[in-house]
């Protein structure tokens, strides 16, 4: 679905993948790991008009442990 519509902006930050799609919703990669580098789905979150995300900010720099935001 998002893929075929494709995306405004994608950030990644470690194993954290973001996007906002055409219609401009927050979208985030589920199941990215060293293993599964692709990932599994894309996980839908908040609808508007976004035009720009940073996944920086889904990590804990302090630890390096990933904050789940969703």
């Amino acid at each position: 679905m998002f893929a075929d519509a494709g995306f405004k902006h994608v950030s990644v930050s470690g194993s954290e993948v973001w996007a906002i799609d055409s219609s401009g919703t927050v979208c985030r990669r589920s199941a990215v790991t060293d293993e599964n580098p692709s990932g599994s789905c894309w996980l839908t979150g908040l609808s508007g008009n976004w035009q720009h995300i940073s996944a920086r900010g889904c990590v804990d720099s302090s630890s390096k442990q990933r904050v789940d935001p969703m």
